[in-house]
């Protein structure tokens, strides 16, 4: 053992072995993510590669940049400049890619919203200070009620179609049957009609805001992360130094939505920067997964572990020797989902077992991950990134935890976003300065061996994560259904998922008052009330009646007996409607 070993990871770095020189100490340009792809491209000669693959429609990357600029342009025309916010409520299109890169070499910051959320909190990520907004045309009523609201004078609606081949293209048309909204651009004429203004220098600073991406962080109220160009371009120099077998010229399927921190650096921006083919997937339905995987043949799959569990389950999955890796993060994997994935990789012939990471929208996605089969430990979520590190804390006694000792993760390194757009009051609850380096309280539990392994143990808060890796925070549910006349009490927990292992499935256990005539008939209405006031992934996919809240001996609610109620009494089934295990 080295004579310097401290027994403190953060001072020993003991990951730090699996790292070549170049990965530690190379110094690489801070320079925008526009120009960090495109000087990869041309240093590494993938400029005939693949860049986007869109069902059949191939673009390689020479085109792409090509679009890029040209779009730029016609955005300056539109009169878009540094530091401008510019609003996509757009899921994974070519079009996304295009718009921000173009933005993010003007300078400009991309706001991405998920278009599926509701009204109110749509109004509330564009604000008033949207100068130009993107939209998929599925969502035509509900985004352009609120730009009417906000007054928006600059919408452009995208659809799907737009990058389909003709007969494709006429076939969607024919089937959606969607009408522009009045005041939205359609976007072939934003493109052909606005002219180009041609670009001059523009000065972009590594701590420039390259987009924000929204969190609903450890308060359950939602949060914008403004992830820099700094940010993103290290999560593309450290994706560089692990995964040895993937390489330019591969295909990646491309299943995680822009509007997650996951989707846009671990989906886009990584990808892109290594020379891969984005194979992207608008509409993705978790059911589908292996018809598309059947279909589309990627060498490899980012996604949460529910997605590769579902692989794994289904029966029509024969040889899959063209796939390198399944790339799992967004919720922790269990042990035994762990072992029945990698019994089917072996079985499918796969090349490497599953690859575990960890990661937070603060830190603009995935900062730890297993970096080769060598080191990938059943159990743990991996090593950290090259130039990050890691430090696990006892807030009780103020000090530093050694190896093996289970306690709060902290986490630092140049990916981590420079604040919150509209909550500065929730960055003293993130971020902790200890020795003068400022760390990122990530709010899980775990413990790091010394390999330089990280283990998740638990969520230090009640935070539910949901089997498609969504994360749910109880308060904002119980809230909500406490809103409902009948409503003596609500508390919100997490249950086991009965069709996988991973996940679990947000369960709200609810008493009712006296005067409560019918139960079900008020559950009805609480979930009408759900889905109007919050995000349709945010809501209780679960209810159970239950006669009074068991309370703990210090008069605190006691969790673990509500999980042993849902249990023996099971309750309505929000996807079905119907009752389960009366």
């Amino acid at each position: 053992m080295d004579s310097q070993w401290t027994g403190y990871p953060s001072k020993d770095k003991p990951w730090q072995k699996y790292y070549s020189d170049e990965a530690l100490h190379k110094d690489y340009e801070e320079s925008s993510i526009y120009l960090h792809i495109f000087e990869c491209m041309k240093n590494e000669g993938f400029e005939n590669e693949v860049a986007i693959s869109f069902y059949g429609t191939k673009l390689r990357y020479f085109e792409l940049k090509k679009r890029v600029d040209e779009l730029a342009e016609v955005l300056s025309a539109r009169g878009i400049e540094k530091e401008d916010k510019v609003s996509l409520c757009l899921p994974i299109l070519p079009e996304t890619v295009y718009l921000f890169l173009a933005l993010n070499k003007i300078g400009a910051i991309a706001n991405f919203i998920d278009p599926r959320i509701n009204a109110l909190r749509i109004k509330e990520f564009l604000g008033t200070d949207t100068k130009l907004l993107f939209s998929i045309d599925i969502y035509n009523d509900k985004i352009g009620k609120v730009a009417d609201e906000l007054a928006i004078a600059n919408c452009v609606e995208i659809s799907a179609a737009d990058s389909l081949p003709l007969h494709l293209k006429l076939a969607y048309r024919v089937k959606m049957h969607n009408k522009a909204h009045k005041d939205f651009e359609s976007w072939n004429n934003f493109v052909t009609k606005s002219g180009r203004k041609s670009l001059t220098s523009v000065n972009t600073e590594p701590d420039d805001v390259a987009a924000i991406v929204y969190t609903s962080g450890t308060t359950g109220v939602p949060k914008g992360a403004m992830l820099t160009n700094r940010s993103l371009t290290a999560i593309c120099f450290a994706n560089k130094h692990v995964l040895p077998d993937m390489v330019k010229g591969d295909s990646l399927l491309d299943i995680m939505p822009p509007f997650l921190a996951y989707g846009l650096a671990c989906g886009i921006c990584a990808p892109l920067a290594e020379g891969m083919e984005l194979q992207l997937i608008p509409k993705f339905e978790p059911e589908e997964l292996g018809k598309l995987v059947r279909k589309n043949k990627p060498n490899n799959i980012v996604g949460v572990p529910y997605f590769f569990e579902l692989i794994a389950k289904d029966k029509k999955m024969k040889d899959l020797s063209f796939i390198k890796y399944f790339i799992a993060g967004g919720d922790k994997m269990t042990v035994s989902s762990e072992q029945f994935i990698n019994e089917f990789i072996t079985k499918r012939n796969i090349k490497h077992p599953v690859i575990k990471g960890y990661g937070m929208t603060e830190l603009s996605s995935g900062v730890i991950i297993c970096i080769n089969d060598e080191c990938n430990k059943t159990g743990s979520v991996g090593q950290p990134l090259c130039r990050n590190n890691i430090m696990v804390w006892d807030s009780n006694q103020n000090r530093e935890l050694k190896y093996g000792q289970e306690g709060e993760i902290f986490i630092t390194g140049p990916s981590v976003m420079k604040g919150y757009s509209n909550n500065t009051k929730d960055e003293e609850i993130l971020f902790k300065e200890i020795d003068g380096v400022r760390w990122v309280d990530t709010g899980d539990l775990g413990y790091v061996d010394e390999d330089g392994n990280v283990f998740i143990s638990s969520r230090k808060k009640r935070m539910i994560v949901r089997p498609d890796g969504h994360n749910v925070f109880p308060v904002a549910i119980e809230e909500v259904v406490s809103e409902h006349p009948d409503v003596e009490a609500v508390h919100v927990i997490g249950v086991a998922n009965q069709e996988g292992d991973n996940g679990k499935i947000p369960t709200a256990c609810i008493v009712f008052k006296p005067s409560c005539k019918n139960s079900s008939k008020a559950i009805e209405e609480i979930k009408e009330l759900s889905l109007e006031k919050l995000p349709p992934r945010d809501v209780a996919l679960k209810y159970v009646v239950i006669d009074k809240v068991p309370m703990s001996s210090v008069g605190k609610v006691d969790y673990r007996k509500l999980e042993e109620i849902v249990d023996n009494r099971g309750g309505i089934d929000y996807r079905s409607g119907e009752m389960i295990n009366t």
